[in-house]
């Protein structure tokens, strides 16, 4: 069983296919929503630059067209963007600088339109800034850890094929 796809067109097919499915599934079961939503970019770490757009572009329109409007925007603005611009901008200052400043207008853009939707605790007094200084925080590390967990998950996968090719090879004999 190989799973190391050749085509990067057809790899894209399958992580939009599969990570949709799963942000199908933990919606309709309730099984961890707001972790599924959060492990919705891991895909892009999957695939080259060109077609890590077309994977954020993608889930966003299929999430889009299921109904789920608000989760839609709120996850291509608020975690999408960031996980892109960790891709493409390759120095380490710049890196940081842009992530900073799309999350800043991703912030306030949700804030914006969608601003009701928080509880009046949050958004009086000093709890709105120290959400923002957490996303902000949060955005800038999370580039990092998507980038273990695509490792950890590559690893555990090319060790389990290893595992089952070997078993199989012994089978033979």
């Amino acid at each position: 069983m190989n799973l190391n796809i050749k085509n990067p067109l057809i790899k894209t097919a399958f992580l939009i296919i599969f990570f949709y499915f799963l942000f199908l599934m933990s919606r309709y079961l309730r099984i961890a929503p707001a972790v599924v939503s959060l492990i919705l970019p891991l895909g892009v770490f999957f695939l080259e630059k060109r077609y890590a757009f077309i994977f954020s572009i993608s889930i966003f329109f299929l999430i889009f067209i299921s109904g789920f409007v608000v989760e839609a925007i709120g996850i291509f603005l608020l975690f999408f963007l960031p996980i892109l611009a960790f891709i493409v901008v390759e120095k380490w200052l710049l890196k940081h600088l842009f992530i900073t400043s799309l999350s800043i207008l991703a912030f306030y853009l949700m804030y914006t339109f969608f601003g009701e939707l928080l509880p009046d605790f949050v958004t009086g007094g000093k709890g709105l800034f120290i959400i923002i200084l957490l996303y902000l925080f949060f955005t800038n590390v999370y580039g990092y850890l998507l980038k273990r967990l695509k490792y950890e998950i590559s690893s555990l996968l090319k060790n389990f094929l290893k595992k089952n090719n070997i078993n199989a090879d012994d089978e033979k004999y």
